[in-house]
């Protein structure tokens, strides 16, 4: 898209301005504010709730009950709900601490339950057997209707248990686990696929996907950017600027910033209020993307009133890190004008911190870093803006707070305080953070520290005998429902990972680990024919990604020299999906240097390559180098 007129410019300014007084006033009082109130992870109800442990199965078995399992979240106005009319509802309580052993489980806290249990959204509640298979599934409905459920359940586990265990036999068939193909070979059916779903399901009026309820869905955004960055077909670019800006005037909080998670409605003007770090920090590094390409001034206004949000409400100044959510509650509060807001209570912030959200906020930072450096002019200046925090420090610190009171005594990365249980998100998401950091940086130790998890991964979580990663330790699985799960999502998050790492290392094993992980899913060998998967695209994006050579940056920094600043800056605001930067120096780098034939000069120089070919610059011929090799990069469409 081109840039926007000076009107639209100056709206801007005007946006910045009011947000930026608004971001003052909710770091001088909101946060506590906000955070204060009921315990939002408190039940309602007098169900004598059981802890998600092998103790609670190992009762159920020995007293011959099934079990009763609630997954909600703290931000779930559903499951408020359900809680009031269903669950708080004496009758219903006596009748479940009689017949049955209860669980409550809380999906941010355990990730790796909710990815076996939850169907069709939260909140979902399942009968199980007391090996923790599941008779039955629901999800937020009428009393009458629950009350009828559970007394069928307790009538088949008594009187015809056979029935149940046939049903549950038949649904394992079904389930076989995919043995993955003998075959190496990759080819890109799956991504051709993707494309044409998302462009058959693109709503050109609205944006987004789809003609009911939508979500942001970000990672079909970032396939698409992939795709208009390989392909330089605008039309790609055109429908997430559409569904960017749709978003902005309907999903997004105008008042005080940030994106709700979901609208029930087409035109993105009915939202559910919640407000999830998952979600914006995902879309903060799309905006951030995509303003890269278009110099679109109504995506940077929405990435600062984004920022607003994150920075002012979320952010634990104190540990350096997010919280997070913020709920819903009824939703009235969203729709007062600010001025009206003051006069109230803000909606509860939830402060736990968890590893893998905190991480992809990280990510988003340093981008942001790199994206507000680059920009140039007063808009800062006459905005109020100059005092802006500094997004890499916060990268950092995120990361310091999270490698320092999160790391587990084994190695690997716990998911929240309290949780021991270590989950394959986490793994992958900070080992990205790391590698990332490392890049921007040149600092070894980011590379160590990302090596150092990629390897425990490996050695913790990767299927030898079927190949991809487990989403969760399976002989610490609890249950039998599910027990060798593998998550499509952070399966492609580790592909990237570790086609990253293999370029960065030169260890052909983290090529084959990378490689191997589509093996293990078959939709990568023969294509799909609709989206089941909100992660879809994303391994769609990764399997372009690993089927091309890499666009490698290596800086050098010049003997005179103490930063490569001047030349890392505009190559990390650029979006460029395939590329992967090294630093390297003098004093700490002379051998690599000279084995790679490069000459060692006063000023700083970045060699731009793409396999054998590279491009020379100095700082002064940057602009146009990075232009040459993405050309080349594009015309040549290099393939493993």
């Amino acid at each position: 898209m081109e840039r926007q007129s000076n009107f639209a410019f100056s709206v801007l300014i005007v946006r910045v301005k009011t947000f930026l007084f608004i971001f003052v006033c909710l770091m001088g009082s909101m946060s506590g504010a906000a955070a204060s109130g009921p315990d939002k992870t408190a039940s309602v109800t007098s169900i004598d709730w059981q802890e998600w442990r092998a103790e609670t199965f190992a009762e159920a078995k020995r007293l011959d009950k099934p079990l009763f399992l609630y997954m909600s979240a703290v931000w779930c106005m559903n499951c408020h709900i359900l809680e009031e009319k269903v669950l708080g509802n004496q009758e219903i309580a006596d009748y479940i601490n009689k017949n049955f052993i209860a669980m409550r489980v809380d999906a941010d806290e355990r990730p790796d339950v909710a990815e076996r249990y939850v169907t069709r959204g939260l909140p979902t509640f399942s009968f199980l057997m007391p090996d923790g298979k599941v008779i039955v599934q629901g999800n937020n409905i009428p009393l009458s209707v629950f009350r009828k459920n559970m007394k069928k359940v307790i009538s088949l586990y008594d009187n015809k248990r056979d029935k149940i265990f046939k049903a549950i036999a038949k649904r394992e068939g079904r389930e076989t686990q995919y043995t993955p193909s003998s075959s190496e070979r990759l080819t890109r059916t799956l991504a051709d696929d993707v494309e044409k779903l998302l462009a058959a399901e693109f709503d050109a009026e609205f944006g987004g996907f789809g003609d009911g309820a939508k979500f942001p869905l970000p990672y079909n955004l970032e396939f698409l950017l992939l795709k208009h960055y390989l392909t330089g077909e605008r039309r790609y670019l055109e429908m997430v600027v559409r569904s960017l800006s749709s978003m902005g005037n309907g999903l997004m909080d105008t008042e005080e910033g940030g994106f709700y998670r979901y609208s029930v409605s087409r035109d993105w003007k009915s939202p559910h209020y919640e407000k999830m770090l998952d979600t914006n920090a995902r879309l903060l590094t799309i905006m951030l993307d995509t303003y890269a390409l278009t110099k679109n001034t109504e995506i940077m206004a929405s990435i600062a009133t984004t920022m607003v949000f994150l920075e002012g409400m979320l952010f634990d100044v104190k540990r350096g890190v997010y919280y997070s959510s913020q709920d819903a509650e009824d939703g009235s509060y969203y729709r007062l004008n600010l001025s009206d807001r003051k006069k109230r209570q803000p909606p509860y912030v939830d402060k736990r911190v968890f590893t893998s959200t905190n991480g992809k906020m990280a990510l988003a930072l340093i981008k942001a870093a790199a994206v507000f450096n680059q920009i140039k002019g007063d808009w800062r200046k006459d905005s109020g803006a100059v005092n802006h925090p500094d997004y890499m420090s916060r990268a950092v610190g995120v990361f310091d707070y999270l490698a320092g009171e999160l790391r587990g005594g084994d190695g690997l990365m716990l998911h929240m305080h309290g949780i021991s249980e270590p989950i394959l998100e986490d793994q992958i998401v900070m080992a990205s953070l790391a590698i990332n950091l490392y890049e921007v940086t040149g600092d070894r130790k980011y590379l160590d520290f990302g090596v150092s998890i990629a390897e425990l991964t490996i050695a913790s979580f990767w299927d030898v005998e079927k190949l991809g990663f487990y989403s969760f330790l399976p002989r610490k699985a609890v249950s039998a429902y599910r027990p060798s799960l593998k998550s499509m999502e952070y399966n492609a998050w580790a592909v990237d990972l570790f086609w990253k790492l293999y370029y960065l290392t030169k260890n052909d094993a983290y090529k084959q680990i990378a490689g191997d992980i589509f093996r293990a899913f078959p939709e990568a060998e023969s294509g799909v024919d609709m989206i089941t998967s909100e992660a879809l695209p994303k391994f769609a994006a990764v399997l372009e990604k690993y089927l091309s050579h890499p666009l490698e940056a290596k800086l050098m920094i010049g003997s005179a020299e103490k930063t490569p600043a001047n030349l890392l800056s505009p190559i990390m605001s650029a979006y460029s999906p395939m590329r992967i930067v090294k630093i390297f120096s003098p004093d700490k780098n002379k051998a690599e240097i000279e084995m790679l034939g490069y000459p060692i000069k006063a000023e700083n120089m970045a060699y731009l390559c793409v396999k054998e070919i590279c491009v020379a610059a100095d700082e002064t011929k940057l602009s146009q180098a990075m232009k040459t090799i993405d050309g080349l990069f594009k015309r040549s469409s290099i393939i493993e």
